[in-house]
């Protein structure tokens, strides 16, 4: 069960385009981890269109638990 992680690093200060992990496992994609400055969002692959989108300090929360 290997993963493998692709990520792109805009070439400036994080601002307003947001940085980009593609994580797959097995071949298969699972989704996209975007991170910006105002918290993490999580695009799965199955369903483009529903992302869990997570600010900072709940992000932060639900490591914890």
């Amino acid at each position: 069960m290997a993963h493998k992680v692709y990520f792109s690093v805009p070439e400036k200060q994080l601002q307003s385009t947001d940085l980009v992990f593609s994580i797959s496992e097995d071949g298969q994609k699972l989704g996209e981890l975007h991170i910006s400055r105002g918290g993490v969002d999580w695009w799965p692959s199955y369903a483009k269109s529903k992302k869990r989108k997570f600010s900072w300090k709940r992000f932060a929360k639900l490591l914890e638990e």
